[in-house]
């Protein structure tokens, strides 16, 4: 069942904050609301925020992916650290 948001909080922050929050909330697919509170509730509970290692992995699967493209090689070392990453998370 949907919980209904029924309170609102307001905060100052400069434009160029603004923008930034939008421009990770994009990146991530969401709207700006549910970044911020997704971003407030696993730093509340102490948590690593999920997103950014998603974002880490992705960058490292795609450095694995230009490798191994463009360098063939029969070592499969770092196809499996990298997996290995992935199921870290």
């Amino acid at each position: 069942m949907k919980e209904n948001k029924t309170c609102m909080i307001q905060a100052r922050c400069t434009v160029e904050e603004v923008k930034k929050i939008d421009k990770v909330a994009e990146k991530c697919g969401i709207k700006r609301s549910d970044y911020i509170r997704m971003m407030l509730c696993h730093n509340e509970k102490g948590k690593s925020l999920i997103l950014e290692k998603v974002r880490l992995v992705v960058a490292v699967q795609e450095i694995l992916n230009y490798l191994t493209q463009n360098y063939p090689s029969e070592d499969k070392i770092l196809e499996r650290k990298v997996d290995a990453i992935w199921k870290m998370l």
